[in-house]
């Protein structure tokens, strides 16, 4: 097998150390595993925001369903129309569900939600809500 990890004494740039043992093999297949997972999670990812009267209802179908007897829960970061970011935690629909989702209530004076994010970097899911149906 070839092991070509270095070791915790070959840092920050030790090479003349030489060889001081075996690392782990399973590093090398760990690594596209993980990121097969990651790309597979991606897909099966999704973020809606929608208009229902007075509030917003925020959904995130993703698969975090880590106990299946337990409701459990999901955060998404909200974008208003002036730029500001902040978290909101939304609640799996039922247990067992692939399902999360929150409301929340427009009210007058405040901005308006306008985005949704689900993610980091290029596997992140983004949603908006049209101004046509933000009014």
């Amino acid at each position: 097998m070839i092991d070509g990890s270095p070791k915790n004494q070959h840092y920050p740039y030790h090479p003349e150390v030489g060889n001081v043992g075996w690392t782990e093999g399973w590093v090398t297949f760990n690594t596209a595993f993980n990121i097969s997972l990651a790309f597979l999670a991606f897909a099966e990812t999704s973020l809606t925001l929608r208009r229902a009267g007075d509030t917003v209802v925020v959904q995130l179908t993703a698969p975090l369903n880590f106990d299946s007897t337990n409701v459990e829960t999901a955060t998404v970061n909200l974008t208003t129309a002036a730029g500001e970011s902040e978290p909101l935690t939304l609640t799996e629909d039922s247990a067992n569900a692939r399902t999360f989702s929150a409301k929340i209530a427009l009210r007058r004076g405040a901005p308006a939600v306008v985005g949704a994010s689900y993610g980091f970097g290029y596997l992140a899911r983004h949603a908006t809500l049209s101004a046509s149906s933000a009014k």
